[in-house]
């Protein structure tokens, strides 16, 4: 059994590497492609009002399925750094972002799992800085808001389709701590607008936070 499954993922790898055209996105001429989007953010700030900009540190988690990459087999399929650039990849873009890179150790912090039924699992470990304009109307005891916004760079949605994962949308540690404010809550929606090449989707994510004020 276990020779089996090595033998099927090394012919899944093989393909890959011979057969897979990752110009094409999945179901390119059928329909669009779901991709489900969620975040785990593990810490925020430093939040600069002067600079109207605050830093996520965060996941960003993403399935959607490919069926060209279906395998014979039970399980996923890890892919490695050498084939993580040989499949197609949403071009998923952050609209009000002043930057944003991927963490980096002695690997890229990204990864992809596959399962049998092309299933794709792919997550990537990023720090964004983001635009935040400043309302100080009820300042010192102020709630203020940013909002991200999610959405493909270059598509419409008759070629990607964003959507929210449906459990598990945003996840928080438990223990972030920012200096000045407090993250209070979050709400997700999605909004529509249309360009030059059609009608495009955007996961939209706000985070709320107050101020902490001395006693």
């Amino acid at each position: 059994q276990h020779n089996d499954l090595l033998g099927n993922t090394t012919e899944f790898l093989r393909m890959i590497e011979n057969d897979y055209e990752k110009i094409l996105r999945p179901y390119f001429g059928a329909r669009p492609v779901k991709v489900y989007t969620s975040l785990w953010i593990d810490s925020l700030g430093p939040f600069i009002q002067t600079d109207m900009m605050l830093t996520m540190n965060y996941f960003l988690i993403q399935w959607w399925t490919d069926p060209r990459l279906m395998w014979d087999g039970l399980g996923t399929v890890t892919l490695g750094a050498d084939f993580i650039d040989k499949v197609w990849l949403p071009d998923t873009t952050m609209r009000n972002e002043i930057s944003t890179t991927r963490h980096s150790a002695i690997n890229r912090n990204t990864l992809i799992r596959v399962n049998s039924e092309g299933g794709i699992n792919f997550q990537q470990r990023l720090q964004s800085k983001i635009k935040c304009p400043i309302n100080l109307k009820y300042f010192p005891f102020d709630i203020q808001k940013c909002r991200i916004e999610i959405g493909s760079f270059a598509f419409s949605v008759s070629d990607i389709s964003f959507k929210w994962a449906l459990e598990n949308t945003i996840q928080t540690d438990d223990n972030i701590i920012m200096s000045g404010f407090q993250f209070k809550e979050y709400r997700t929606s999605y909004e529509t607008y249309t360009a030059s090449y059609g009608e495009c989707t955007t996961l939209v994510l706000e985070l709320f936070f107050f101020r902490h004020t001395a006693v």
